[in-house]
């Protein structure tokens, strides 16, 4: 991967890119951002340009032997670390183990999330993390000397998933040998340890512009008008992009799902919705809070929808015409509210909530707050 590779994201790659130049990159960084905003592209980028035998003034050469094994991801001084499960019996697994799994998933999209990475190694309903046996895996290698190149890199992807294992990696950040770098990358430092963030230097990732996420897209598809109403819908993320563009029924169909709950909890219908969240309940940890996520999305675009701000709101065919019928709903009365119970849905789902449960809960949340839009709805009539 070079910086050549990766469509727009100038100002960071420029900051990188001199700080490689002049000696003063950190010894340990942390790329921020949603995963679609392009973290785990600029870390490769830059770990092919920190070794790189031959560098230019904007990228690494390519062509000289070090680039090309850290193309292919064998370069025998650069490290991955990142998301791994738990078997049934609580045997943990370290990254070691899927590396060549790791290599297959960034050649097809190396603007995957986490979710798309657990279901690609068929974690099943296992949430990612990264055990404290990896961290020891981190300390051996970069306690090593360098097999070929300069200096050693650690990546570190989904570094939140660390949680207090990260504790474990202190004294290696703060005392690294000569030419050691860690790249950490977590979407955003939330649930990253304040003593990590403290001995790290934080750069957040913005969203791709419209005319970048066109650029990329047109590697893979020759139909202009597709490819500008994706670029507009997929507000800034790449991953979204390429999953709308190679597989735009999966969309779709979770709008059908969103809907057909939203309708049910409305007029609380209850073999329906007793059925409905019944599906929900086979979900993996990981599938709901991707499915609430999009929920939380489509109320976003409901709020600016009203406000008819053309320039923010890129809707498909199917949620245009969910949000004609049924965003007078979703109001000013009971928008916080509904965001803060699917963020705090969010949360259990994390901590091992009853997924059945938590959708129960909610969908007698959003019944009492539909009709409280519907009031407001009438008073401002």
């Amino acid at each position: 991967m070079r910086f050549a590779d990766i469509p727009g994201q100038q100002k960071i790659k420029e900051e990188l890119i001199t700080s490689v130049k002049n000696n003063k990159l950190s010894h340990s960084i942390m790329l921020v951002g949603n995963e679609g905003y392009g973290a785990l592209p600029l870390a490769l980028a830059l770990a092919s340009y920190i070794n790189c035998e031959n560098k230019g003034e904007r990228d690494s050469c390519g062509e000289c032997p070090s680039c090309r094994k850290s193309d292919k991801m064998i370069h025998p001084d650069i490290h991955f670390t990142f998301s791994t499960y738990s078997d049934s019996g609580g045997k943990q697994f370290l990254s070691e183990k899927f590396i060549p799994q790791w290599r297959s998933a960034i050649e097809t999209n190396p603007y995957m999330t986490d979710l798309d990475w657990l279901t690609f190694i068929n974690s099943g309903n296992k949430q990612g993390n990264i055990y404290i046996a990896d961290c020891h895996q981190i300390i051996k290698n970069l306690s090593l000397t360098t097999y070929e190149s300069g200096a050693k890199i650690q990546i570190i992807w989904q570094a939140q998933n660390l949680g207090n294992n990260a504790n474990s990696l202190l004294k290696i950040i703060e005392e690294p040998s000569p030419k050691t770098y860690f790249i950490f990358i977590a979407p955003s430092t939330d649930k990253i340890l304040s003593t990590i963030l403290s001995r790290t230097r934080v750069y957040s990732l913005p969203p791709f512009n419209p005319e970048d996420i066109e650029a990329e897209l047109r590697k893979r598809s020759e139909d202009e008008t597709f490819i500008k109403e994706i670029a507009l819908r997929a507000n800034g993320d790449m991953n979204e992009a390429l999953k709308q563009l190679g597989n735009i029924a999966d969309n779709d169909n979770m709008m059908e799902k969103l809907r057909n709950w939203f309708l049910e909890s409305y007029f609380m219908k209850r073999v329906e919705l007793y059925k409905t969240i019944g599906n929900f309940s086979e979900m993996s940890r990981e599938q709901a809070k991707e499915f609430l996520n999009y929920a939380l999305r489509i109320i976003r675009e409901s709020i600016v929808h009203q406000y008819d701000d053309k320039k923010l709101s890129h809707f498909s065919h199917k949620e245009s015409e969910f949000l004609q019928k049924f965003g007078s709903l979703i109001k000013g009365k009971n928008v916080y509210q509904m965001v803060e119970d699917i963020n705090q849905a969010m949360y259990h789902i994390e901590r091992n909530a009853n997924i059945k449960f938590v959708f129960f809960h909610l969908s007698l949340q959003f019944y009492k707050l539909f009709g409280e839009g519907q009031k407001s709805e009438r008073k401002e009539e």
